[in-house]
């Protein structure tokens, strides 16, 4: 069994997209590798319109986790359950 993993972000890109070593074309080689097959989505987590979205997809027996983000962020996006 596995998890569809869908990565938001932020408006302003996350700073692991800048990450060294960094490719010909500035890409990070980093930041390729490890979201290789991932999904992604980006939100405005202060927008009525992300938290909506945000409830429906908590309603559809989502579950969001918050590896890598600060302690206590998910509680300020309004994440945590």
């Amino acid at each position: 069994m596995s998890a569809a993993v869908i990565r938001i972000n932020p408006l302003s890109g996350n700073t692991d997209a800048y990450q060294w070593p960094i490719s010909d074309d500035g890409k990070s080689i980093c930041w390729a590798i490890l979201n290789q097959g991932k999904r992604s989505a980006t939100f405005d987590f202060k927008s009525e319109e992300a938290q909506q979205e945000r409830d429906r997809f908590r309603r559809r027996g989502g579950h969001v986790d918050h590896e890598s983000a600060r302690s206590g962020l998910g509680e300020t996006k309004g994440l945590s359950k």
